[in-house]
């Protein structure tokens, strides 16, 4: 029996924890160390394109985008195509599409299916093999960065060697669209903080449903500034970026994902200093949101998984809130922008604030 097949039994049944545990140690015995690589201590079965040199560095927007050209430059020759100089990265909506693509090869899911977390645990199982389940746990943090980088080295590769995308992201004219430099500071901004270019970009495009999710509810008819739609995309927009943000079993990177591109999406506007704290307060509320909806999968005292919100239920739960939230009379009082600001600082921490 395969340690995968075991793992599937033991998660889904766990009817006979000793007689699978005495599988899995009699598989840990069975391994050849010298058919692994190591990634930074962790014996691993590398079964990507990756060049091991590349898994070494901690990436950044400057040497994603190296890697995107080298890769680029390197078709075109092959393809008898003229190279045209260094090019930025595609749109996020390239991007998050690709990731969609491989998503499959890798320990991550968006999912509400349950059983989703069972199936990553068990890639990565087959992917260290002499790391038992406790290793697995204390090196998840370890684990996650050798699979973003594989996504990196990835998606970028194939986003670069695709004749078809390449002609869409030519013909593409993306600076139409009133929100582009906003999203590339956004995006750029984020990225050099130390997060995946590639999670980045497929968290930032799924969360963009907010935006319609807010426009299409009970406050479709606001103008979405300042008023119970805008602190209602707040709220999703938060909430949906630590949803969507790929990690195996953190919520504090998700947490804290959401709270960089949210201020980012602050420093990257030139909104008025209440309207920014506003915005601030609200996303704090968003990011709550979600941690008191994803709870912990958890086996003989081990965390493996999360067990994601609905979109659903935090669009209903988002909803809630604002319904319940306070408004601040800003024009009634003829309160300056600073005035209104101090009002919202001083309005209790998990209460959503408008004032329009």
């Amino acid at each position: 029996m395969s340690l995968a097949v075991c793992m599937s039994i033991v998660f889904k049944s766990c009817e006979k924890p000793k007689e699978n545990a005495f599988v899995e140690s009699e598989v840990l015995t069975n391994i050849d160390p010298t058919k692994l690589d190591d990634f930074k201590g962790l014996p691993v079965r590398h079964r990507f394109s990756t060049p091991l040199e590349f898994l070494k560095e901690k990436q950044d927007y400057a040497s994603i985008k190296a890697l995107y050209n080298t890769k680029l430059e390197t078709a075109a020759l092959r393809n008898g195509r003229v190279h045209n100089g260094a090019q930025e990265l595609p749109s996020i909506e390239i991007i998050a599409g690709v990731v969609e693509n491989v998503l499959s090869e890798f320990p991550y899911d968006d999912s509400e299916n349950s059983d989703a977390d069972d199936l990553g645990f068990e890639m990565i199982v087959d992917d260290f093999p002499t790391l038992n389940h406790e290793e697995i746990v204390e090196n998840m943090d370890l684990i996650d960065e050798y699979y973003t980088q594989n996504l990196d080295y990835l998606v970028f590769t194939q986003i670069a060697e695709d004749e078809n995308l390449q002609e869409l992201i030519e013909g593409a004219n993306v600076e139409a669209r009133t929100d582009y430099y906003k999203i590339i500071c956004v995006f750029i901004s984020t990225i050099n903080e130390g997060y995946s270019a590639s999670k980045t970009a497929s968290a930032l495009y799924k969360s963009n449903n907010a935006d319609t999710d807010a426009q299409n509810l009970l406050f479709g008819d606001q103008l979405g500034e300042d008023d119970q739609q805008d602190a209602y995309r707040h709220l999703l927009f938060s909430s949906y970026l630590a949803r969507y943000y790929y990690t195996k079993s953190s919520k504090s990177k998700r947490l804290k994902f959401s709270k960089v591109v949210g201020n980012f999406n602050e420093s990257c506007s030139d909104n008025d200093i209440d309207s920014k704290e506003m915005d601030v307060h609200n996303n704090w509320i968003g990011r709550k949101l979600f941690n008191d909806n994803c709870s912990y999968k958890k086996f003989w005292g081990m965390t493996y998984g999360l067990n994601l919100p609905s979109i659903g239920s935090l669009k209903a739960k988002a909803m809630t809130l604002v319904l319940n939230g306070t408004f601040i009379d800003k024009y009634g009082e003829n309160l300056t922008p600073e005035q209104t600001q101090e009002e919202i600082l001083n309005t209790a921490e998990n209460t959503v604030v408008y004032f329009k």
